[in-house]
């Protein structure tokens, strides 16, 4: 539901398969979790879809970079450690959290920015890099991508993030046919986080159409800000 909004729902979901599942390896966290999430963004991306227009050139070039870059980033999972991320994370998040608080009227007009050959190339560079981020390490992605929207594109949220969810379903769709052909997905519990995540698809994406810009930039700002805490708090304890 929080991912289909704004975002983030990884941050949620990827720390709780690793308390449940400890002795299981990074990339099969990440599979199982990409397995569920492909469901209910799929799911809030139709919801999206069917309610307002989408620049689809931009869009299918964004998720073509993404799924690239998507399936190198899956591969560098299996080959090196996440380790150095832990508390990069924060940061990033802390930067972004800072600047949607101090500008008020951030993504609450939908002004695009970008037009022709200059939206292709953004697009591609947004998809790519993205894409390599959600294959290797994955949460925050959608939180990064409805900010990038944002700020670099001029969307509004509600259009934010439903290019948020079309780019992420290309993500999810590409690593987890890398991760699927590894065999790192633990399937009987996949099966069940599928089940949820795409009925919380359906809520989230309901209620952010239902409710507006002005509302979702509100709940950007609050799950920004527990998922900085969320990942300072793991990672001192770690230390």
């Amino acid at each position: 539901m929080v991912d289909a909004m704004v975002g983030g729902g990884g941050l949620i979901q990827v720390p709780a398969l690793v308390a449940i599942f400890p002795l299981a390896a990074p990339a099969s966290i990440m599979g199982t979790s990409k397995f569920a999430g492909i469901f209910g963004t799929a799911a809030a991306f139709i919801q999206y879809a069917r309610r307002i227009a989408l620049p689809k050139r931009a869009l299918l070039i964004a998720s073509l970079t993404a799924g690239i870059g998507a399936v190198t980033g899956a591969w560098l999972l299996t080959k090196i450690s996440r380790a150095q991320f832990d508390l990069l994370l924060p940061i990033l998040l802390a930067g972004i959290f800072i600047y949607t608080l101090v500008r008020k009227d951030l993504g609450q007009l939908h002004v695009p920015r970008f037009q022709g050959r200059k939206l292709d190339a953004a697009s591609a560079a947004t998809g790519a890099t993205l894409g390599l981020y959600d294959g290797f390490f994955g949460p925050g992605t959608g939180s990064f991508l409805v900010f990038i929207y944002v700020r670099v594109f001029g969307f509004d949220f509600v259009h934010a993030s439903a290019m948020a969810k079309g780019v992420n379903v290309a993500c999810n769709g590409f690593a987890l046919m890398f991760f699927i052909a590894l065999g790192h997905v633990l399937w009987p519990d996949a099966i069940w986080l599928a089940a949820a995540n795409l009925a919380g698809g359906i809520v989230g994406s309901h209620l952010a159409l239902r409710y507006g810009s002005i509302w979702m930039r509100r709940v950007f700002i609050v799950v920004v800000a527990a998922l900085i805490l969320n990942m300072l708090r793991k990672y001192f304890s770690a230390g």
